[in-house]
Protein backbone atom coordinates (compact mmCIF):
# COMPACT_ATOMS: atom_id res chain seq x y z
CA UNK A 1 0.00 0.00 0.00
CA UNK A 2 1.12 3.14 -0.84
CA UNK A 3 1.82 5.99 1.31
CA UNK A 4 -0.61 8.54 0.60
CA UNK A 5 -3.08 5.00 0.29
CA UNK A 6 -2.45 5.15 4.12
CA UNK A 7 -3.22 8.86 4.84
CA UNK A 8 -5.80 9.00 3.22
CA UNK A 9 -7.30 6.10 5.24
CA UNK A 10 -6.43 8.22 8.54
CA UNK A 11 -7.52 10.73 7.94
CA UNK A 12 -11.29 9.02 7.39
CA UNK A 13 -11.32 6.88 10.47
CA UNK A 14 -9.99 10.16 12.27
CA UNK A 15 -13.23 12.18 10.76
CA UNK A 16 -15.86 9.44 11.50
CA UNK A 17 -14.34 9.08 15.14
CA UNK A 18 -14.93 12.78 15.43
CA UNK A 19 -18.47 12.44 13.94
CA UNK A 20 -19.41 9.47 16.66
CA UNK A 21 -18.08 11.46 19.67
CA UNK A 22 -19.86 14.19 18.15
CA UNK A 23 -23.47 12.51 18.54
CA UNK A 24 -22.71 10.68 21.55
CA UNK A 25 -21.81 13.99 23.31
CA UNK A 26 -24.84 15.94 21.87
CA UNK A 27 -27.63 13.03 21.59
CA UNK A 28 -26.58 10.70 24.00
CA UNK A 29 -24.43 11.50 26.83
CA UNK A 30 -25.62 15.13 27.07
CA UNK A 31 -29.00 15.35 29.23
CA UNK A 32 -31.68 17.90 28.71
CA UNK A 33 -34.89 19.15 30.41
CA UNK A 34 -38.26 20.45 29.13
CA UNK A 35 -41.55 20.60 30.22
CA UNK A 36 -44.15 18.16 28.45
CA UNK A 37 -47.84 20.12 28.90
CA UNK A 38 -51.13 19.18 28.63
CA UNK A 39 -50.84 15.13 29.34
CA UNK A 40 -54.00 13.19 29.14
CA UNK A 41 -54.33 11.49 32.62
CA UNK A 42 -56.50 8.40 32.48
CA UNK A 43 -58.44 6.89 35.43
CA UNK A 44 -56.91 3.45 36.57
CA UNK A 45 -59.65 0.64 36.29
CA UNK A 46 -62.26 2.81 34.69
CA UNK A 47 -64.29 1.95 31.54
CA UNK A 48 -65.45 4.64 29.48
CA UNK A 49 -69.23 3.48 27.89
CA UNK A 50 -71.52 6.00 26.76
CA UNK A 51 -69.11 9.18 27.33
CA UNK A 52 -69.33 8.21 31.14
CA UNK A 53 -66.01 6.92 33.06
CA UNK A 54 -67.52 4.59 35.09
CA UNK A 55 -65.32 2.83 37.97
CA UNK A 56 -66.65 -0.74 39.68
CA UNK A 57 -65.72 -0.78 43.55
CA UNK A 58 -66.85 -2.89 46.34
CA UNK A 59 -69.75 -4.82 44.65
CA UNK A 60 -70.94 -1.32 42.82
CA UNK A 61 -70.58 1.05 39.84
CA UNK A 62 -70.25 4.70 40.61
CA UNK A 63 -69.23 7.18 37.34
CA UNK A 64 -67.10 10.29 37.57
CA UNK A 65 -68.99 13.51 37.73
CA UNK A 66 -66.24 15.85 38.47
CA UNK A 67 -62.61 16.01 38.33
CA UNK A 68 -60.69 19.11 39.04
CA UNK A 69 -58.06 18.87 36.39
CA UNK A 70 -57.98 16.50 33.37
CA UNK A 71 -54.59 16.59 32.35
CA UNK A 72 -50.97 17.17 33.74
CA UNK A 73 -47.76 18.98 33.09
CA UNK A 74 -44.32 17.26 33.66
CA UNK A 75 -40.89 18.60 33.55
CA UNK A 76 -38.52 15.78 32.08
CA UNK A 77 -34.69 15.12 31.79
CA UNK A 78 -33.56 12.65 29.73
CA UNK A 79 -31.12 12.55 26.59
CA UNK A 80 -31.44 14.60 23.85
CA UNK A 81 -32.10 11.21 21.91
CA UNK A 82 -34.83 10.52 24.18
CA UNK A 83 -36.25 13.88 24.61
CA UNK A 84 -37.17 14.21 21.03
CA UNK A 85 -39.33 10.92 21.56
CA UNK A 86 -41.25 12.52 24.19
CA UNK A 87 -44.76 14.44 24.33
CA UNK A 88 -48.21 14.51 25.46
CA UNK A 89 -49.65 11.70 22.92
CA UNK A 90 -46.18 9.46 23.60
CA UNK A 91 -46.41 9.26 27.58
CA UNK A 92 -48.99 8.57 29.62
CA UNK A 93 -50.10 9.07 32.83
CA UNK A 94 -52.71 7.31 35.41
CA UNK A 95 -54.35 8.37 38.15
CA UNK A 96 -54.68 5.46 40.79
CA UNK A 97 -57.06 5.55 43.89
CA UNK A 98 -55.32 5.80 47.17
CA UNK A 99 -55.26 3.23 49.71
CA UNK A 100 -58.83 4.07 50.71
CA UNK A 101 -61.46 2.21 48.14
CA UNK A 102 -64.65 4.03 46.58
CA UNK A 103 -67.67 2.72 48.83
CA UNK A 104 -69.81 5.65 48.24
CA UNK A 105 -70.74 8.72 46.83
CA UNK A 106 -68.18 11.66 47.43
CA UNK A 107 -64.80 12.59 46.74
CA UNK A 108 -61.56 10.91 46.24
CA UNK A 109 -57.98 11.78 45.46
CA UNK A 110 -56.04 9.91 43.34
CA UNK A 111 -52.02 9.50 42.80
CA UNK A 112 -50.88 10.44 39.43
CA UNK A 113 -47.97 8.24 37.88
CA UNK A 114 -46.22 7.81 34.58
CA UNK A 115 -47.61 4.28 33.40
CA UNK A 116 -46.31 4.71 29.41
CA UNK A 117 -43.83 5.77 27.55
CA UNK A 118 -42.53 5.09 23.70
CA UNK A 119 -41.10 1.55 23.42
CA UNK A 120 -37.63 2.85 22.33
CA UNK A 121 -37.59 4.89 25.94
CA UNK A 122 -36.42 3.26 28.74
CA UNK A 123 -38.17 4.40 32.17
CA UNK A 124 -34.75 4.29 33.92
CA UNK A 125 -33.63 6.98 31.46
CA UNK A 126 -36.45 9.23 32.51
CA UNK A 127 -36.30 11.55 35.43
CA UNK A 128 -39.65 13.67 36.64
CA UNK A 129 -37.90 16.90 37.59
CA UNK A 130 -41.27 18.74 38.67
CA UNK A 131 -45.14 18.43 37.82
CA UNK A 132 -47.79 20.63 37.62
CA UNK A 133 -50.19 18.71 40.22
CA UNK A 134 -49.32 15.20 41.92
CA UNK A 135 -53.03 14.32 42.55
CA UNK A 136 -56.21 14.21 40.75
CA UNK A 137 -59.57 15.00 43.21
CA UNK A 138 -62.37 12.94 41.98
CA UNK A 139 -65.88 13.09 42.06
CA UNK A 140 -68.12 10.59 41.85
CA UNK A 141 -71.94 9.24 42.17
CA UNK A 142 -73.78 6.15 42.21
CA UNK A 143 -74.31 4.62 38.77
CA UNK A 144 -78.27 3.80 38.13
CA UNK A 145 -78.19 1.68 35.09
CA UNK A 146 -81.29 1.07 33.18
CA UNK A 147 -83.97 2.56 35.55
CA UNK A 148 -87.44 2.11 33.35
CA UNK A 149 -89.88 4.66 33.30
CA UNK A 150 -93.29 3.84 31.92
CA UNK A 151 -94.47 6.88 28.96
CA UNK A 152 -97.54 8.95 29.86
CA UNK A 153 -99.80 10.66 27.56
CA UNK A 154 -100.93 14.12 28.28
CA UNK A 155 -103.30 15.42 26.45
CA UNK A 156 -103.77 19.26 25.71
CA UNK A 157 -106.76 21.49 24.15
CA UNK A 158 -110.51 21.56 24.02
CA UNK A 159 -111.94 18.11 23.38
CA UNK A 160 -115.73 17.50 21.60
CA UNK A 161 -117.96 16.01 23.40
CA UNK A 162 -119.79 13.64 21.49
CA UNK A 163 -116.74 11.73 21.66
CA UNK A 164 -114.32 9.80 23.73
CA UNK A 165 -111.00 10.05 23.60
CA UNK A 166 -109.06 6.43 24.93
CA UNK A 167 -106.74 7.41 27.05
CA UNK A 168 -106.48 5.02 29.18
CA UNK A 169 -105.79 2.35 26.34
CA UNK A 170 -103.07 4.53 24.59
CA UNK A 171 -100.77 2.23 22.56
CA UNK A 172 -97.47 3.82 22.71
CA UNK A 173 -94.52 1.96 21.30
CA UNK A 174 -92.15 2.10 22.97
CA UNK A 175 -94.30 2.32 26.22
CA UNK A 176 -91.17 2.77 28.50
CA UNK A 177 -87.36 4.65 28.19
CA UNK A 178 -84.46 2.90 30.26
CA UNK A 179 -82.44 5.56 31.88
CA UNK A 180 -78.47 5.49 32.77
CA UNK A 181 -76.71 7.80 34.56
CA UNK A 182 -75.43 9.39 38.04
CA UNK A 183 -78.19 8.87 40.99
CA UNK A 184 -78.17 12.18 42.01
CA UNK A 185 -79.96 13.18 38.31
CA UNK A 186 -81.80 10.25 37.44
CA UNK A 187 -83.71 10.51 41.29
CA UNK A 188 -85.16 13.86 39.82
CA UNK A 189 -86.74 12.02 37.07
CA UNK A 190 -90.44 11.56 38.08
CA UNK A 191 -92.25 10.90 34.55
CA UNK A 192 -91.65 10.24 30.91
CA UNK A 193 -94.61 12.01 28.97
CA UNK A 194 -95.16 12.76 25.37
CA UNK A 195 -98.26 15.54 24.84
CA UNK A 196 -100.59 15.44 22.59
CA UNK A 197 -103.15 17.92 21.24
CA UNK A 198 -106.98 16.81 21.20
CA UNK A 199 -108.58 19.55 19.44
CA UNK A 200 -111.14 18.70 17.60
CA UNK A 201 -110.03 15.31 17.39
CA UNK A 202 -113.53 13.08 15.95
CA UNK A 203 -111.13 9.76 14.67
CA UNK A 204 -108.40 7.63 15.50
CA UNK A 205 -104.66 9.38 15.86
CA UNK A 206 -101.75 8.13 14.90
CA UNK A 207 -98.34 10.34 15.52
CA UNK A 208 -94.86 10.11 16.23
CA UNK A 209 -94.22 12.07 19.74
CA UNK A 210 -90.41 12.69 21.45
CA UNK A 211 -90.61 12.38 24.86
CA UNK A 212 -89.89 15.22 27.76
CA UNK A 213 -88.80 14.05 31.13
CA UNK A 214 -90.18 16.06 34.09
CA UNK A 215 -89.18 16.06 38.01
CA UNK A 216 -91.64 15.79 40.50
CA UNK A 217 -93.65 19.71 40.10
CA UNK A 218 -93.82 18.59 36.46
CA UNK A 219 -90.85 20.87 35.39
CA UNK A 220 -89.06 20.07 31.90
CA UNK A 221 -85.40 18.15 32.87
CA UNK A 222 -82.57 19.04 31.10
CA UNK A 223 -80.22 16.69 31.68
CA UNK A 224 -76.39 16.89 31.58
CA UNK A 225 -74.25 13.85 28.93
CA UNK A 226 -73.77 11.66 31.59
CA UNK A 227 -77.42 10.63 31.90
CA UNK A 228 -78.59 8.50 28.90
CA UNK A 229 -82.25 7.88 28.05
CA UNK A 230 -83.17 4.57 25.97
CA UNK A 231 -85.45 6.53 23.20
CA UNK A 232 -86.08 10.30 22.38
CA UNK A 233 -89.53 9.43 20.92
CA UNK A 234 -92.27 7.07 20.78
CA UNK A 235 -95.02 6.29 18.30
CA UNK A 236 -98.80 6.79 19.23
CA UNK A 237 -102.10 4.90 17.95
CA UNK A 238 -105.11 6.81 20.21
CA UNK A 239 -108.63 5.55 19.83
CA UNK A 240 -111.55 7.71 19.62
CA UNK A 241 -114.90 6.51 20.22
CA UNK A 242 -118.29 8.30 19.50
CA UNK A 243 -120.36 9.12 22.60
CA UNK A 244 -124.41 8.55 22.88
CA UNK A 245 -126.66 9.20 25.88
CA UNK A 246 -129.30 6.71 26.64
CA UNK A 247 -132.25 7.54 28.08
CA UNK A 248 -134.05 4.41 30.67
CA UNK A 249 -137.26 3.24 29.74
CA UNK A 250 -139.95 0.39 30.31
CA UNK A 251 -141.93 -1.09 27.93
CA UNK A 252 -145.82 -1.87 28.45
CA UNK A 253 -148.99 -3.69 28.16
CA UNK A 254 -151.85 -1.22 28.52
CA UNK A 255 -155.35 -2.73 29.62
CA UNK A 256 -158.53 -1.10 29.83
CA UNK A 257 -158.63 1.37 32.57
CA UNK A 258 -154.83 1.65 32.57
CA UNK A 259 -152.42 3.35 29.93
CA UNK A 260 -148.82 4.62 29.94
CA UNK A 261 -150.19 7.74 30.51
CA UNK A 262 -151.25 6.82 34.38
CA UNK A 263 -147.23 5.46 34.94
CA UNK A 264 -144.95 7.63 36.67
CA UNK A 265 -141.60 6.18 36.02
CA UNK A 266 -138.28 7.17 38.02
CA UNK A 267 -134.93 6.03 37.01
CA UNK A 268 -131.76 6.09 38.80
CA UNK A 269 -129.78 7.36 36.86
CA UNK A 270 -131.87 8.96 34.10
CA UNK A 271 -129.27 8.20 31.39
CA UNK A 272 -126.05 6.49 31.22
CA UNK A 273 -123.39 7.19 28.38
CA UNK A 274 -122.21 4.58 25.89
CA UNK A 275 -119.76 4.16 23.24
CA UNK A 276 -120.12 1.71 20.14
CA UNK A 277 -120.29 1.47 16.09
CA UNK A 278 -122.64 3.85 14.88
CA UNK A 279 -125.00 1.85 13.55
CA UNK A 280 -125.51 -0.10 16.25
CA UNK A 281 -126.43 3.04 18.20
CA UNK A 282 -128.47 4.61 16.20
CA UNK A 283 -130.56 1.51 16.40
CA UNK A 284 -130.81 1.99 19.67
CA UNK A 285 -132.11 5.50 19.12
CA UNK A 286 -130.88 6.87 22.03
CA UNK A 287 -133.15 5.25 24.62
CA UNK A 288 -132.86 1.55 26.56
CA UNK A 289 -135.60 -0.24 27.31
CA UNK A 290 -134.56 -2.48 30.54
CA UNK A 291 -137.93 -5.02 30.53
CA UNK A 292 -140.16 -5.02 27.00
CA UNK A 293 -143.18 -6.20 28.43
CA UNK A 294 -145.19 -5.13 31.93
CA UNK A 295 -148.31 -5.80 32.35
CA UNK A 296 -150.46 -2.46 33.68
CA UNK A 297 -153.04 -5.01 34.96
CA UNK A 298 -151.54 -6.59 36.73
CA UNK A 299 -148.73 -5.16 38.37
CA UNK A 300 -148.62 -3.04 42.10
CA UNK A 301 -149.90 0.41 42.05
CA UNK A 302 -146.17 1.35 43.02
CA UNK A 303 -143.17 -0.87 42.75
CA UNK A 304 -139.55 -0.85 42.29
CA UNK A 305 -136.81 -2.67 40.30
CA UNK A 306 -133.07 -2.74 40.68
CA UNK A 307 -132.27 -3.49 36.75
CA UNK A 308 -129.01 -4.83 35.87
CA UNK A 309 -127.72 -3.43 32.52
CA UNK A 310 -127.43 -5.99 29.37
CA UNK A 311 -126.14 -4.26 26.71
CA UNK A 312 -125.19 -5.45 23.39
CA UNK A 313 -121.62 -7.06 23.34
CA UNK A 314 -120.70 -4.69 20.61
CA UNK A 315 -121.65 -1.39 22.95
CA UNK A 316 -119.79 -0.30 26.56
CA UNK A 317 -121.36 1.43 29.25
CA UNK A 318 -118.57 4.38 30.06
CA UNK A 319 -120.33 5.70 32.95
CA UNK A 320 -119.40 3.05 35.50
CA UNK A 321 -123.13 2.51 36.22
CA UNK A 322 -123.93 -1.34 36.31
CA UNK A 323 -127.36 -1.38 37.56
CA UNK A 324 -130.46 1.22 37.22
CA UNK A 325 -132.69 1.30 39.91
CA UNK A 326 -136.80 2.34 38.43
CA UNK A 327 -139.35 3.29 40.54
CA UNK A 328 -142.98 2.78 39.24
CA UNK A 329 -146.62 4.70 40.09
CA UNK A 330 -149.70 4.28 38.51
CA UNK A 331 -151.40 7.92 39.14
CA UNK A 332 -154.88 8.22 40.05
CA UNK A 333 -155.38 3.84 39.32
CA UNK A 334 -157.38 2.61 42.56
CA UNK A 335 -158.02 -1.37 42.84
CA UNK A 336 -161.44 -2.60 44.39
CA UNK A 337 -162.71 -6.02 45.10
CA UNK A 338 -165.31 -7.05 43.91
CA UNK A 339 -167.67 -9.72 45.20
CA UNK A 340 -169.28 -12.08 41.58
CA UNK A 341 -172.22 -14.09 43.48
CA UNK A 342 -172.98 -17.71 42.26
CA UNK A 343 -175.67 -16.38 39.71
CA UNK A 344 -172.77 -14.26 37.91
CA UNK A 345 -171.08 -17.08 37.31
CA UNK A 346 -171.72 -18.00 33.94
CA UNK A 347 -171.46 -21.84 32.27
CA UNK A 348 -170.30 -22.42 29.13
CA UNK A 349 -169.31 -25.49 26.86
CA UNK A 350 -171.33 -27.99 29.56
CA UNK A 351 -169.63 -31.47 29.62
CA UNK A 352 -170.75 -34.09 27.15
CA UNK A 353 -174.35 -35.63 27.68
CA UNK A 354 -174.51 -38.31 30.91
CA UNK A 355 -171.89 -35.64 32.93
CA UNK A 356 -173.35 -32.76 35.24
CA UNK A 357 -171.47 -29.84 36.63
CA UNK A 358 -171.67 -28.38 39.65
CA UNK A 359 -169.87 -24.87 40.56
CA UNK A 360 -168.70 -25.00 43.91
CA UNK A 361 -167.46 -21.76 43.97
CA UNK A 362 -170.52 -19.72 45.53
CA UNK A 363 -168.75 -16.27 45.41
CA UNK A 364 -165.57 -14.83 43.65
CA UNK A 365 -163.65 -12.18 45.02
CA UNK A 366 -162.39 -10.35 41.72
CA UNK A 367 -159.82 -7.46 41.57
CA UNK A 368 -160.93 -4.38 39.36
CA UNK A 369 -158.33 -2.18 38.11
CA UNK A 370 -158.83 1.70 37.25
CA UNK A 371 -159.44 5.37 37.91
CA UNK A 372 -161.41 5.96 40.97
CA UNK A 373 -164.20 7.51 39.16
CA UNK A 374 -164.34 4.70 36.65
CA UNK A 375 -164.52 1.94 39.45
CA UNK A 376 -166.68 3.75 41.18
CA UNK A 377 -169.49 3.64 38.59
CA UNK A 378 -168.85 -0.31 38.11
CA UNK A 379 -169.74 -0.93 41.75
CA UNK A 380 -172.47 1.04 41.62
CA UNK A 381 -174.15 -0.69 38.60
CA UNK A 382 -175.62 -3.24 40.18
CA UNK A 383 -174.56 -6.90 40.61
CA UNK A 384 -174.65 -7.89 36.97
CA UNK A 385 -172.25 -5.05 36.46
CA UNK A 386 -169.48 -7.72 36.30
CA UNK A 387 -169.45 -11.66 35.49
CA UNK A 388 -166.98 -14.38 35.43
CA UNK A 389 -167.37 -17.21 32.14
CA UNK A 390 -166.47 -20.48 32.75
CA UNK A 391 -165.63 -22.72 30.11
CA UNK A 392 -166.08 -26.24 31.10
CA UNK A 393 -164.92 -27.71 27.16
CA UNK A 394 -162.08 -29.37 28.44
CA UNK A 395 -163.81 -31.86 31.66
CA UNK A 396 -164.76 -34.62 30.23
CA UNK A 397 -164.70 -37.31 33.17
CA UNK A 398 -166.02 -36.72 36.40
CA UNK A 399 -164.00 -34.82 39.21
CA UNK A 400 -163.22 -31.94 41.51
CA UNK A 401 -161.21 -29.29 38.97
CA UNK A 402 -159.89 -25.90 39.37
CA UNK A 403 -160.93 -23.94 36.10
CA UNK A 404 -159.78 -20.01 34.99
CA UNK A 405 -162.54 -17.94 35.45
CA UNK A 406 -162.51 -15.03 32.99
CA UNK A 407 -163.88 -12.14 34.62
CA UNK A 408 -165.81 -9.80 31.96
CA UNK A 409 -166.61 -6.14 32.84
CA UNK A 410 -170.03 -4.22 31.56
CA UNK A 411 -169.28 -2.70 27.89
CA UNK A 412 -168.41 0.20 28.05
CA UNK A 413 -166.48 -0.05 31.59
CA UNK A 414 -163.06 1.62 30.81
CA UNK A 415 -162.21 -0.45 34.03
CA UNK A 416 -159.72 -3.96 34.20
CA UNK A 417 -160.43 -7.08 36.22
CA UNK A 418 -158.57 -9.94 37.11
CA UNK A 419 -159.23 -13.56 36.48
CA UNK A 420 -160.00 -15.58 39.21
CA UNK A 421 -160.05 -19.62 39.65
CA UNK A 422 -163.37 -20.83 40.11
CA UNK A 423 -163.97 -24.85 41.86
CA UNK A 424 -165.64 -27.14 39.87
CA UNK A 425 -167.42 -30.63 40.15
CA UNK A 426 -168.82 -32.64 37.49
CA UNK A 427 -170.52 -35.68 38.54
CA UNK A 428 -171.99 -38.57 36.34
CA UNK A 429 -175.30 -38.84 38.16
CA UNK A 430 -177.74 -35.86 38.23
CA UNK A 431 -178.08 -33.71 41.14
CA UNK A 432 -180.62 -34.55 43.08
CA UNK A 433 -183.76 -32.17 42.82
CA UNK A 434 -185.91 -30.60 45.69
CA UNK A 435 -189.57 -31.55 45.80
Amino acid sequence: MSQSRKIVLLLVSLLGAVVLWLYVVTNVATETTKWVRNIPIVINGATVRDGRVEIYSQGKYYVITDQDIDSVSLEISSSRANMSKLNASTIGVTATIGRTPISRPGEYEFDLSISDLPNTVRSGDVEIVAQSKGKVLVTVDELIMDRQIDIELVTVGSRDPEYLIETDSVELNPASVFVTGPKSEVDQIARAVVSYDTTGLQEDAEATLPVTLLNAEGEELVLSELTGVSVEETHMLLAVNRLRELKMALGYIESPGVTKNDVEATFTPETITVKGPDDVLDRLGGIWVLEESIDLGTIELHWTKDYELNLPLSVTNVSGQTEIHADIRLNGIVDRQVTVKEDNILVSNAPPAGLYPEIVTKEAQVSVRGHSADVQNLLTGGRNGLVVEVDLSELTEPGTYTVPGVAVVPEGSNVSAQNVEIAVVISDEPPETSE
